[in-house]
């Protein structure tokens, strides 16, 4: 029997399932001991917050800027979510998937991205 059309995302579905289903039981394992351990962190909410608005700030810009503006925007803003991360660090970063996404999508894919700010 082939591979058809739905058999990538229906694979990818059901890993991410089963990681829903670990994750969710290793949570439940920990106890949650008293009130204050139960509150959560600001890091743990600041983290997916950074990634959501980073992603949003990505596709409000990658039209209108290009994408060697939108892509370390984005790195930039979801780098926020990480305090750890250097300046040095987070430049690297964007430069290099600024470079992987401009060899891959544009010249790769052949995708009609404006890799600069302009029509």
């Amino acid at each position: 029997q082939s591979m058809g059309s739905g058999y990538v995302p229906v694979f990818a579905g059901s890993l991410l399932c089963a990681l829903g289903v670990l994750v969710a039981a290793r949570a439940g394992r920990t106890s949650a001991g008293s009130v204050a351990s139960s509150l959560v962190p600001l890091d743990v909410t600041r983290r997916p917050f950074a990634v959501i608005v980073a992603v949003a700030v990505f596709a409000l810009l990658i039209e209108r800027a290009g994408l060697v503006v939108a892509t370390p925007a984005l790195v930039g803003i979801a780098s926020l979510g990480d305090v750890d991360l250097t300046l040095t660090e987070v430049a690297a970063l964007a430069a290099v998937l600024t470079g992987i996404a401009t060899v891959v999508f544009v010249w790769g894919l052949g995708l009609p991205l404006n890799l600069f700010p302009g029509p």
